[in-house]
């Protein structure tokens, strides 16, 4: 978020952004605590989609990977609706179905 920042202060956009957000789903990560309340992480992802879509240019393409559980299915549908209120624009969505072996 400070290199977005630090982008948007200079006035630089860029073509392409890749993000991968931490899923809220209780993942150990360094210091993160990937346990927000469901509307912070929603909040949260609603600031970073404001600020990447402020850098972004106009022609630019944004791609984002995010994550859910079987006991919240919709949530990549809410964020993407969250996303298109920054002022993104829907244009593809993929689907990855991982399967879990043992």
């Amino acid at each position: 978020m400070d290199f977005m920042k630090s982008l948007r202060a200079q006035n630089v956009r860029v073509d392409v952004i890749v993000t991968s957000p931490p899923y809220n789903i209780n993942k150990e990560y360094g210091s993160y605590k990937d346990n927000k309340e469901r509307n912070d992480y929603k909040k949260w992802l609603f600031h970073i989609a404001k600020l990447s879509y402020s850098i972004l240019k106009e022609n630019g393409s944004f791609f984002l990977n995010i994550g859910r559980t079987p006991s919240d299915p919709m949530l990549p549908f809410e964020v993407a609706y969250m996303f298109k209120h920054a002022g993104y624009e829907l244009q593809n969505t993929i689907h990855w179905i991982k399967s879990i072996s043992n």
